[in-house]
């Protein structure tokens, strides 16, 4: 069963678009969307240190208007915490995050995959729970304020195990499988993608569309397309008939990946080109970047893209200080990883 809104008020975060969970983490600076049938006044009583802003006012029938609402914590305090808890949301400086640490392994969305059957996994979060599924013995080691732990886990060759961390339920999961990887790139070979003229995409980055915006995937085994935002938002999903698809209508920025079960056989990004930006011009790309405020959580792979930015020194010094703040700004991510795509893709 999938619950509708509540409407003392519903919580999906800002940039999966993704509704949250019971007893969810929430960040200071980072957006949030509240739907609720309550006003900005009945909704902010006597709490400080909110950012609300109104961005959408529906009105069902007499007396019956939902409201859509942008907001944000603007301190880790008392005040902003009760306004969430009313939402079944928790306010924390330490939100539930699982990283898989090592050995070498393949990492997908909630998969991850390597050919040995033990893995160590590092744990953060307020009062987490690890799990897994089927139950199996883990040995778990905490670093730092019991808010860190380290988790090493030995699973079966023939099952994959879910690995969750949560309280009141799973706040994040993965799937965990051994897997030969030479057999998944075999079975990529049986997936053929071509455009309407017949010319196949290998797959990778594009910064032209195909042609007409449609592509035509045939596959040698059942499987399905699907088609995500580049922030994994799921957009469309495709069941070929007779294993055979076309997908009509691409746009920029946006993913196709063919899967057979959970293991991704084929996927290409479509990205428009950074066309706006010259590379050159390091000042005038940072002046940019530093008139965004929607702060997002660093992601885990910052460091390689600091790295990648090495040979632009006004870029890599403004991010540098950016991993220094523990923030950035979600629209300058994007621009940063734009840049290195097409660095990379002009070798």
């Amino acid at each position: 069963m999938v619950k509708g809104f509540s409407s003392r008020g519903t919580l999906f975060d800002g940039e999966t678009k993704k509704r949250l969970s019971e007893d969810a983490d929430v960040v200071v600076n980072h957006d949030y969307y509240l739907v609720t049938k309550k006003t900005v006044s009945q909704l902010l009583g006597d709490y400080n240190f909110i950012s609300l802003e109104c961005i959408s006012e529906s009105k069902v029938s007499i007396g019956n208007t939902w409201y859509v609402y942008k907001v944000q914590a603007l301190k880790y305090d008392e005040s902003p915490a009760r306004f969430f808890l009313v939402f079944h949301a928790r306010l924390t400086e330490h939100p539930i995050k699982m990283y898989p640490l090592w050995p070498e392994h393949v990492e997908r969305p909630y998969v991850i995959l390597q050919k040995e059957n033990k893995i160590n996994i590092f744990m953060k979060g307020d009062y987490v729970h690890f799990k897994t599924s089927p139950k199996t013995i883990f040995l778990q080691q905490s670093l730092k304020n019991n808010s860190a732990n380290l988790i090493s886990i030995t699973t079966k060759a023939d099952i994959y195990q879910i690995l969750s961390a949560g309280r009141v339920c799973a706040l994040e999961y993965m799937y965990f499988g051994v897997s030969d990887f030479d057999n998944i790139k075999a079975l990529a070979k049986g997936v053929n993608v071509t455009d309407i003229n017949g010319n196949v995409l290998t797959g990778g980055i594009y910064n032209n569309l195909p042609k007409k915006s449609v592509l035509n995937i045939s596959l040698d085994v059942d499987g399905f397309v699907e088609i995500t935002d580049l922030d994994g938002f799921v957009l469309d999903k495709y069941f070929p008939k007779d294993n055979k698809v076309i997908i009509k209508d691409i746009k920029f920025n946006t993913e196709i990946k063919v899967y057979l079960g959970i293991d991704c056989l084929w996927h290409t990004k479509f990205i428009r080109s950074v066309n706006n930006y010259d590379i050159r011009n390091d000042l005038k790309i940072v002046s940019s970047l530093r008139s965004y405020k929607d702060y997002v959580s660093l992601p885990h792979n910052v460091n390689i893209m600091s790295n990648k930015l090495k040979s632009h020194p006004s870029l890599h010094d403004w991010l540098i200080k950016e991993i220094k703040l523990g923030r950035i700004s979600g629209k300058a991510l994007k621009i940063l990883s734009l840049i290195i795509m097409r660095e990379s893709n002009n070798g």
